[in-house]
């Protein structure tokens, strides 16, 4: 460190991801000194969005388990100091595997040489999420004036993966367009004008229903089966492949809010906003210190007091991080790991074409639980629409809580395959796990005054982080 850190604070934030941004900037906004520091050189964490060449150098490093410094560490009666085993410098991301496939190309110029010169025009999000227009990070953002420092676009190509067999070669003509709103379901020709009125007739009741739950009819029925549901309202076929697929995931009242879309992917990727919630936080006085690790912790009274970096000790009242800056001391073996597996592809083609080139190039998403075993499973689509890659790219991202054998050897790579040439579009796979550490810690054996923020989750949106970073915000200046 250049310069030294200030000897006192009232909150020291441990890691710059996109919980941990939240608090600081709820912290600072609130009146409080706030000191967010991180052992990465970039924002983000694990939420972080990358340049190709950025982020094949950070995932294929070596994740060296850095042991804290021998420092000499005064303490005074009734002080303990716990040193900190970086254990996880990675933030949790693990079993990294990053395959550059080479195609026979036209030129002599390979998929890797192509990728290497365009480096700087992506931006490939580690946890990437869609934000619902009406949804929670939408009303925080504008709330916290965070909307001003981050762009938008429509996340408009809605997919549907048509039933398929485990014959076909491609899946690509097996992709349909889904109508979301009003005037998309009159212009599909993909379904018929009588299902056109029995989907617009079932929109209508789930609205009913969302305001009217004690005394709707439906009240009994949905402690059932959502099948049988949709069978009493004679939706079959290909209209209950999209209700099932993607409707059913939506709320109402976010469709035509900012377009015919419910959803809304950040411009330059997720990565984007840890760096507005981070900037708002030096707005209100944050001070940020990244590339710089923690040493240990000095503890007196079950309470964290200083926070030990460069041999520095930091008072503080209360302490933010992410798991992976927990001592090894608060770690519950017991606990089961559990992880979030992401697969990322750069393409030269997108998954699927429709209308004009200006279309492909817009975000889609599709649900791909039917090939994956039915557990939960959706892509994200992102191209030079999004600035997340230069045209005539595309990366995709896949998110579940499992993959299954036969989807990672098989079923994915189909999405990618030209029917009539049997060539594939892929020109990168990378394969990585976020281990879930949060779930890792005994919260009860922690110091009183540490509040450790969630690691992702293998959701669509952002509703589960912003519950829980609404609870702990709650709690921290409950006990201001």
């Amino acid at each position: 460190m250049d310069e030294k850190l200030p000897e006192a604070v009232d909150v020291v934030i441990l890691g710059t991801g996109l919980p941990e941004s939240m608090l600081a900037a709820v912290c600072s906004k609130n009146g409080l000194s706030v000191l967010t520091i991180d052992r990465n050189s970039f924002y983000g964490s694990s939420w972080g969005s990358f340049s190709f060449e950025s982020l094949k150098k950070w995932l294929t490093s070596e994740d060296d388990k850095i042991s804290s410094k021998d420092i000499d560490v005064s303490l005074e009666e009734g002080e303990i100091y716990i040193p900190l085993t970086n254990k996880y410098t990675k933030d949790g991301i693990c079993n990294v595997s990053f395959n550059i496939v080479e195609n026979k190309q036209e030129d002599e110029t390979t998929n890797l040489e192509k990728l290497q010169k365009n480096s700087r025009k992506f931006s490939i999000d580690l946890c990437p999420k869609l934000l619902l227009s009406d949804g929670k990070m939408v009303s925080t953002l504008c709330d916290s004036e965070v909307s001003k420092y981050v762009e938008f676009v429509n996340a408009e190509r809605l997919l549907c993966l048509k039933k398929v067999t485990k014959d076909v070669e491609s899946y690509k003509e097996y992709i349909t367009k889904v109508p979301c709103s009003k005037a998309d379901v009159f212009k599909t020709t993909s379904i018929t004008m009588l299902e056109k009125r029995i989907l617009m007739k079932f929109m209508t009741e789930v609205l009913n229903w969302h305001f009217h739950r004690e005394e709707h009819e439906w009240k009994d029925v949905l402690e059932g089966d959502f099948d049988e549901l949709l069978e009493k309202q004679k939706i079959g076929g290909q209209l209950k492949e999209y209700v099932m697929d993607l409707i059913a995931i939506l709320r109402e009242i976010s469709i035509g809010k900012y377009g015919n879309s419910p959803f809304l992917y950040p411009l330059y990727g997720v990565g984007e906003l840890p760096q507005g919630f981070s900037r708002l936080s030096a707005v209100y006085g944050g001070t940020f210190c990244l590339d710089n690790n923690i040493d240990g912790f000095v503890i007196k009274d079950n309470k964290i007091i200083f926070v030990v970096t460069g041999g520095q000790k930091i008072k503080c009242k209360t302490v933010i991080c992410n798991g992976g800056y927990i001592p090894d001391k608060y770690f519950n073996k017991d606990n089961v790991e559990t992880m979030v597996e992401r697969i990322i592809i750069i393409s030269n083609k997108p998954i699927t074409k429709f209308d004009s080139e200006e279309s492909e190039t817009k975000v889609g998403i599709v649900n791909l639980a039917s090939i994956n075993d039915g557990v939960r499973c959706c892509l994200i689509e992102t191209g030079y629409h999004g600035q997340t890659a230069p045209k005539g790219y595309y990366v995709s991202h896949i998110t579940s809580d499992k993959f299954s054998d036969e989807f990672i050897n098989e079923s994915l790579d189909k999405l990618y395959i030209n029917s009539e040439d049997k060539t594939s579009s892929i020109m990168m796979k990378i394969r990585f796990s976020i281990k879930k550490i949060d779930e890792l810690i005994d919260l009860d054996k922690l110091p009183t005054n540490v509040y450790v923020t969630p690691t992702t989750d293998s959701e669509l949106n952002f509703r589960n982080i912003i519950l829980k970073c609404d609870y702990l915000s709650q709690s921290i200046l409950e006990d201001k």
